[in-house]
């Protein structure tokens, strides 16, 4: 694939152009000629590929999976079932239908399965069986939903949601005398009706089932002559199948799929059979149809959405019957949307993955119809079509591929659909255009046995897969048709033109200058950076990734810096490589595009990448893309560590806690060694964890050796709890281990104090809940027992401070209760020494606070600022006014200060000439006496420049808090001056 020629593999469709990429050449290590001949099922977002080899002569069924490129991932025997249809989950989790209704989800490297059930007989006969199953996804989880043979509907939304045990489904209530497809007049499929899309809308495998079925039902018919429908029904299976399947697990889904069956059978015969022969079949097959119901095989699922406000437990589905098409509710009578167009049969149906396009194919007419369901869906039916196809052929027409039934259609994005024959696949847009052809028809003969291309829609395109090729079509972005069209020129495409120039050796430098003169304004040039951007996100080969990116970093250059911030190309690059690394290595096989990956987000990525125990590459990941520890790496190396857990071999010894052997203690030694040494203490790593799953293997050695390495004593805790056998004896168990026990005295004390009182060894413990007691209880006779006891246990653990201060608490408060007693007006019991001495000084008792005072040793300086306060609230300025007359050891400023808070201005004045030089300016500041702070503050000879800023910076505040004050304003004005006046004069402030 070169480089320059990026624009060979785009065909115009309507009005998009398409871009076919050949994403692998299959490598498959069994011989898989044909993957038409097995039962198949590939996941979205370039996930595996599930291949189910059904039980030949010599072999034994099996599940294998594959990775995108063919090689092998894993396989196991199938021992379930009969297996009906498969499909991959929104978690890449393979979700199994069998024909009596179980659903059984196996992870993707194998393993147990999970089991749902759908209980098909609770209403019907045992007989009923599923007929049908589609697989969608919604807004709670991956769902399927089953048509059975009766011609009942259930469904389940979210499999995954739910717990492994049996569960019945939502029933959608039809008559089954609907589905009748019986022919009028005894004719075999005769006018509008077509039955051929039946069979070919089907998985392979079921048709494989469905020929056999009718190759019995025929030959029983016959009178069971061996041979008689032998060619008939061999000419139907050999168009698709390589090989014979034993015929006795293939004809359960009979009833359901025989008309279709029949009529394929029939149209192959006519080429090869004389008239006679022919007859006598139709006869034949025509009673075997007489008495059947089957349940149509065209229909499809309306998934819970947020924009069609379905809920957890509600689907649509259409369905065609009779050529026309019929929406399903719950508990509603089936809707006909469209009735059969004269002379022709609604045959298949396709919805796109948003659920906003309906494609309806029909017979024999050959027509494709586009309906648009954004608008949702009226009582009327449905809107008219979007676009109508024709395919019948004609002189003019390439079309070839007419033969053989429709075997496989579906939706490439919403640009186009695609159909696939035996033979051919054709191409159709959307919206039919006039500028480009409204049909892309390719041709495969070349591809020897490959057989039909599986489709897989994507949200960006449309994945092509055989057993030699993986394919991708997608629709081209609009910067990307600019950048690389032949017929566009844009500022991208001069810009790349320009690129190429200065790396290339045909020309200059000049003449790359010259083109970039052609780009005149920064915001084309903007435009052109974006647009490369753009399209190497697009762009899944890396020497048109790097020639893209490096034309956008040309262009940055030519920008201004901020474009240049704005627009890095950093991350964009770090993500491109680690998709490169994805694709482009075999052994991971992971194509994703960038919109893929940024749809599904890098946690899920390391998730998929986890789940195929690629642990190396998804730590490479995590540095790469610069993920957090706990979210990256960490997460990592714990997935690692479980993977290795599990795959310890079984126990040699008894397997209890107490009877480990040697060899399984040397095994568990080694496995710890090695996940402490790969996994340490990274921020996220959960010991606890791991000792949790080795527990629950049966490794209780290994478990125990885990959690010494856990760091939260919780955890060690709970999990040793958790895992304690009932016969032993839980204290016998503790006083083995001393870490336990103290573990478990934490525990416990934090769940139940009370729990702890008996245990004399932990006395501090049990003295710190007596403390706590005391202060929760209300009545203070009971707190004054409780700190008094608090004081002994604290005494007893050799903590003396702690004892004091709990006497003292107990003291003062045998204190406050005598108050409350002496004092019945008032209540001090649970107010703290300070607040106590607070209301006594309040309250006049000056003796009582003074002699409470000598008892606690209150410090002098705190007894002064209590007085001064407690004066000032109480508004006895007088006693202030004479205590003030003395030396007071906390300085006046403390008396100002509590005379303004009090509101009493002039006694604040009254007092200011007794406040220390150092504390002036301040309380003249609270006195807005600001003229007389600025020339007090000048007249200092030490400290003026301290008090000076002290005062500009108040003015500032005030400034902003009460704008407009001519006090404060002139103040500052002065100030102002003054600094002037100051700094001329050689001064500093």
């Amino acid at each position: 694939m070169e480089s320059q020629d990026y624009w060979s593999d785009v065909n115009a469709v309507g009005d998009y152009y398409i871009r076919h990429d050949n994403v692998y050449t299959m490598k498959f290590v069994r011989h898989l000629p044909n993957l038409n001949s097995h039962l198949t099922a590939l996941a979205q977002y370039g996930g595996p590929l599930a291949v189910f080899r059904r039980n030949d002569l010599n072999e034994e069924s099996r599940m294998e999976i594959f990775n995108a490129v063919g090689q092998l991932i894993t396989e196991f025997k199938w021992t379930s079932g009969n297996l009906l249809t498969m499909s991959w989950s929104s978690t890449e989790s393979l979700v199994c239908v069998q024909t009596d209704g179980s659903v059984l989800i196996y992870q993707l490297m194998g393993g147990s399965p999970q089991l749902r059930k759908f209980y098909i007989d609770s209403k019907k006969t045992s007989s009923e069986q599923v007929a049908s199953a589609k697989f969608y996804e919604s807004q709670f989880g991956t769902g399927v939903a089953i048509a059975t043979s009766t011609g009942r509907f259930l469904f389940l939304n979210g499999l995954e949601n739910f717990s492994p045990k049996p569960l019945v489904g939502q029933e959608i209530a039809f008559s089954g005398s609907a589905w009748r497809r019986g022919c009028p007049g005894g004719g075999l499929a005769a006018g509008p009706v077509n039955p051929i899309a039946a069979a070919a809308h089907r998985q392979p495998e079921q048709q494989h089932h469905d020929c056999y079925a009718a190759h019995d039902q025929a030959e029983h018919q016959l009178g069971g002559v061996p041979g008689q429908v032998q060619h008939a029904t061999g000419q139907a299976h050999c168009g698709q199948h390589q090989h014979r399947v034993h015929r006795d697990n293939l004809a359960r889904s009979s009833a359901a799929v025989a008309p279709a069956v029949a009529a394929v059978v029939l149209r192959q015969a006519a080429a090869v059979l004389t008239v006679s022969q022919l007859v006598q079949r139709a006869a034949v097959l025509r009673h075997f149809l007489a008495d059947l119901d089957p349940v149509p095989a065209a229909w499809c699922v309306l998934a819970p959405r947020p924009s069609n406000q379905l809920g957890p437990d509600q689907i649509r589905i259409f369905v065609l019957s009779r050529g026309g098409l019929l929406l399903l509710e719950q508990n509603r009578p089936p809707a006909s949307l469209l009735e059969p167009p004269p002379a022709e049969a609604l045959t298949d149906l396709c919805l796109s993955l948003d659920q906003s396009l309906l494609a309806l194919w029909s017979e024999p007419q050959r027509h494709l119809t586009v309906y648009s369901l954004a608008s949702g869906l009226s009582a009327s039916g449905l809107p008219a079509p979007l676009s109508r196809h024709s395919l019948a052929g004609g002189p003019d027409s390439a079309f070839v591929g007419g033969d053989g039934g429709l075997l496989r259609m579906a939706w490439c994005a919403n640009a186009a659909v695609m159909l696939v024959w035996a033979d051919q696949r054709c191409l159709l847009p959307t919206v039919r255009s006039d500028r480009f052809a409204n049909r892309l028809d390719e041709f495969h003969e070349g591809e020897g046995d490959s057989g039909a291309p599986l489709l897989v829609p994507e949200f960006d395109g449309l994945r092509l897969l055989t057993a030699e090729r993986h394919d991708l079509l997608r629709p081209l972005p609009r910067p990307v048709e600019q950048l690389f069209n032949i017929a566009c020129v844009s500022p991208a495409t001069v810009l790349l033109l320009a690129h190429d120039t200065i790396s290339g050796q045909a020309r200059t430098e000049t003449a790359a200058y010259e083109l970039f003169l052609t780009i005149e304004s920064d915001a084309d040039k903007l435009a052109a950076v974006r647009c490369c951007l753009e399209a190497a996100r697009f762009i899944a080969w890396p020497p048109d990734q790097k020639r893209v990116l490096r034309a956008a970093r040309t262009g940055l250059a030519l920008l201004p810096p901020k474009y240049s911030r704005e627009h890095r190309t950093d991350e964009l690059c770090q993500q491109l490589r680690l998709l490169n690394n994805l694709r482009f290595n075999e052994s991971i096989g992971l194509p994703l595009t960038h919109a893929q990956f940024s749809r599904l987000g890098l946690g899920v990525l390391i998730d998929r990448l986890l789940n195929r125990r690629l642990h190396e590459f998804a730590f490479r990941a995590c540095e790469l893309l610069r993920l957090s520890e706990s979210d990256g790496q960490a997460r990592v190396m714990m997935h690692w560590a479980e993977c290795q857990i599990d795959t310890l071999p079984p126990l040699v010894g008894a397997g209890v806690d107490i009877g480990e052997s040697r060899e399984d203690a040397q095994a568990s030694d080694a496995l710890v060694a090695d996940i402490v040494k790969f996994v340490g203490q990274r921020p996220g790593v959960n010991y606890a964890r791991l000792a949790g799953k080795a527990a629950r293997l049966n490794r209780p050695g290994l478990a125990r050796r885990l959690l010494d390495f856990e760091t939260r004593s919780q955890d060690q805790v709970l999990l040793k709890l958790h895992n304690m056998r009932s016969e032993l004896d839980l204290a016998g168990i503790m006083r083995k281990q001393p870490v336990a026990m103290a573990l478990y005295q934490q525990a416990y004390c934090a769940s139940d104090p009370a729990a702890l009182l008996d245990q004399e060894d932990r006395r501090s413990d049990l003295a710190a809940l007596e403390l706590r007691r005391a202060f929760d209880s209300t009545e203070a006779a009971r707190r004054q027992e409780l700190l008094g006891s608090a004081a002994s246990r604290f005494t007893e653990a050799g903590l003396p401070a702690l004892a004091k201060e709990c006497q003292l608490a107990a003291q003062l408060l045998e204190r406050q209760r005598k108050l409350e007693r002496d004092l019945s007006a008032q209540q001090f019991a649970g107010l703290s020494l300070h607040a106590t001495l607070a209301r006594l000084l309040g309250n006049g008792s000056e003796k009582l606070a003074e002699s409470l005072r000598r008892e606690f040793e209150v410090p002098e300086k705190r007894w002064w600022q209590l007085q001064v306060t407690a004066l000032a609230k109480s508004g006895r300025f007088t006693e202030l006014r004479r205590l003030s007359e003395r030396k007071s050891p906390i300085g006046y400023a403390p008396f100002v200060n509590a005379c303004l808070d009090a509101g009493n201005e002039a006694e604040a004045v009254a007092l200011l000439p007794r406040v220390e030089r150092e504390q002036r300016v301040r309380c003249l500041c609270r006195l807005r006496r600001y003229a007389e702070a600025i020339d007090f503050a000048s007249g200092l000879k030490t400290d003026a420049a301290y008090h000076l800023e002290y005062l500009r910076r108040h003015l500032a505040r005030e400034e902003v808090r009460q704008p407009g004050q001519p006090v404060v304003r002139e103040a500052a004005q002065r100030l102002r001056a003054l600094h002037q006046t100051m700094a001329a004069g050689g001064g500093g402030v």
